[in-house]
């Protein structure tokens, strides 16, 4: 019978997605769930774990059900499984509610093969009142290392998943993810209530990605020496908005075809970018966390982290998304000192306490004149940036409050993005910008600070953020506003305000009440998460073996083609490349002087060691001076 199933099931794997056989494990677990055991597979990135439960969906009575983290990774799950004309769909808060509810009436007639929900949605009475009704071939829960506090990107909810055992006691659970060690693995086992079930492993070693970790005060300078370098398209992660559009426009600026990517933007924007990338129109997306999940793009050849990543699991889930397709590929970490004490003061020391979130709460109620009396809940427009300016608490500390007070369900917020960002264009030439430098400190700051962060600001209208113009200038949110008004009402800029159009939901929660030690876990688990992030930075051997360590799994040799790998190999340069590298150094120099770490990372920043060895040899046979950073070329005579 299981013969029967699984040549049904490659069936299927060629006729829709074109492959003639399986992929390492896949075959293992798609035999597993068509003989209806309950699983728990661990499939790194890349390794097609969609297709271990999308197959025996195809082949299985009923529908499959998926619970799955996203949204945008909903959609485009959907997008693809439709695409396939595979009769696939989602419900989520983003549609309107007639789309939902013919969704759900295909769902209870028996119409689809895959439903996908979030695991708040699976909650809803609602919902439940539609499941009832339906017939469930198996439940898929997707990103599963949610359900763990240990695991990456924790969510509550995903701990009631096991609920729906109220109405289906038998119902066949198969969980999915990429990244978990035996602690997130013995939670998924309990908090699903699996009782016997089946476990698939496959290996963390990634053949084919050179891992390397590249330590400079000079970043941008070695982001662009890396992106020459690497050849194909690639993905730089980091951790803020606003961070992803000023390094873009910058990479752009330098003639990088690049574009950026959060969850700030519509979701047409969103798309438009992402289609731009996947076509190859743009070969460099600079995003956030946002991107990447769900979307299987082979031919990606290189993933930076310009930002530190938050904890290991995050870092790989997002470095195997290079090199799909088997060919070599780079992940890279860039980063200097600042960079490890900005994590820690973010991650750590911001974390807010009880005492912070009640403040915070309370403070938020007075500063939006609430009063609940009888009523449910209370929606009104708020001004996020001048609460965060007049909470008595230090910045950091009252965005990651109110975070929690979100998180933990006390007030919610409905943004549209359409409308969140302010629009400039500066009227003056450089000549009237520096006379302001005399005139009017304040203003020629902001000027200056904006000019450096954004392209092609003296043409068009360009996004500007006030709260990053407001950090980077050292001055307070609300006198950033009133000098650019100013600056408006005189002519020397075209300034739109943004109107971020955020409402503010409180839920009727006069006191609220966070449990300590759910708290005090968490922040422990970030304090592991930062030590684990730092000692691989620091780690001197090589960085796979620390990786697989990290993930339970012994490597029993060095992987031979990290940084350190490559590095530590007693490789002598040849005669024929110290003359290619000699020529290339003093075209370099023919201007007087060149920086050098253009000299150290030229060719491939993995045989750094060799071109030290060959810079030696070169400065030794010449007039050179070093000064800094820099190396010059003495003057003859």
């Amino acid at each position: 019978m299981s013969k029967i199933l699984i040549d049904k099931a490659k069936d299927i794997l060629k006729q829709f997605w074109g492959f003639d056989s399986f992929y390492q494990d896949q075959e293992q677990i798609i035999t597993a769930i068509l003989k209806g055991e309950n699983t728990i597979s661990l499939v790194p990135t890349g390794g097609g774990k969609s297709l271990c439960f999308q197959i025996p969906a195809l082949i299985k009575d009923g529908t499959c059900l998926v619970i799955s983290p996203l949204i945008a990774l909903i959609e485009d799950q959907i997008s693809r499984l439709k695409s396939l004309n595979i009769p696939a769909e989602g419900v989520h808060s983003g549609q309107d509610p007639k789309v939902q509810n013919e969704i759900l009436y295909n769902f209870t007639s028996g119409h689809l093969k895959m439903l996908y929900i979030s695991p708040e949605r699976l909650q809803t009475e609602t919902f439940r009142s539609f499941i009832n009704e339906a017939k469930i071939s198996f439940i898929a829960i997707d990103e599963a290392h949610c359900i763990s506090q240990w695991g990456y990107d924790f969510r509550p909810e995903y701990r009631k998943i096991s609920n729906i055992r109220e109405i289906f006691p038998d119902i066949q659970m198969c969980a999915f993810t990429a990244t978990a060690n035996i602690r997130t693995l013995q939670d998924i086992k309990s908090y699903l209530g699996l009782g016997a079930y089946s476990l698939f492993r496959s290996s963390f070693l990634k053949q084919n990605i050179r891992f390397g970790i590249i330590h400079s005060e000079s970043k941008l300078k070695i982001l662009s020496l890396l992106i020459k370098e690497f050849q194909g398209s690639g993905i730089i992660y980091m951790r803020s908005r606003n961070g992803t559009e000023i390094l873009s426009n910058k990479l752009n600026s330098l003639g990088y075809n690049t574009m950026f990517y959060h969850a700030g933007m519509t979701t047409e924007d969103r798309k438009y970018v992402q289609d731009k990338w996947l076509l190859n129109e743009t070969r460099i997306i600079v995003s956030t966390t946002a991107f990447g999940m769900g979307i299987d793009k082979p031919d990606v050849r290189f993933v930076i982290h310009y930002d530190l990543p938050t904890s290991m699991e995050e870092f790989y889930q997002e470095a195997g998304r290079a090199g799909r397709d088997g060919k070599m590929s780079d992940s890279v970490i860039i980063y200097h000192n600042k960079d490890i004490l900005n994590m820690k003061l973010r991650d750590i020391d911001s974390f807010p306490d009880i005492k912070n979130i009640n403040t915070t709460y309370h403070n938020l109620i007075r500063f939006s004149n609430v009063n609940f009396r009888d009523q449910n809940e209370i929606k009104l427009s708020f001004d996020l940036a001048n609460f965060v300016n007049k909470n008595r608490l230090p910045k950091l500390i009252t965005v990651r409050s109110i975070t929690e007070l979100e998180r933990y369900g006390f007030i919610a917020f409905n943004i549209n993005p359409k409308h969140s960002q302010s629009k400039l264009k500066i009227n003056l030439n450089d000549y009237e910008i520096d006379s302001l430098r005399s005139t009017d400190e304040i203003k020629f700051s902001i000027l200056k600070t904006i000019i450096f962060n954004t392209n092609n600001i003296f043409a068009i209208k360009k996004p500007i953020s006030e709260n990053e113009i407001s950090v980077q200038t050292g001055y307070d949110f609300s006198s950033i506003k009133k000098h650019l008004n100013e600056m408006a009402d005189s002519g020397l800029i075209a300034y739109e305000p943004g109107n971020q159009n955020i409402q503010l939901i409180f839920k009727n929660h006069e006191d609220i009440h966070i449990d300590h030690n759910e708290l005090e876990f968490r922040k422990k688990r970030l304090i592991r998460n930062f030590n684990t992030i730092k000692s691989y930075l620091e780690f001197k051997s090589c960085r796979q073996k620390y990786v697989l360590k990290y993930f339970d799994e012994k490597l029993k040799k060095k992987c031979g083609i990290c940084d350190i790998c490559l590095n530590s190999k007693e490789e002598n340069y040849t005669q024929h490349e110290l003359k290619y590298y000699s020529e290339r150094i003093e075209n370099m120099l023919s201007t007087g002087w060149a920086e050098m770490e253009d000299l150290i990372y030229f060719g491939t920043y993995l045989k750094r060691h060799k071109n030290k060895q060959m810079l030696k040899n070169f400065l030794k046979k010449g007039n050179f001076q070093i000064l800094g950073n820099k190396i010059l070329k003495e003057e003859q005579g």
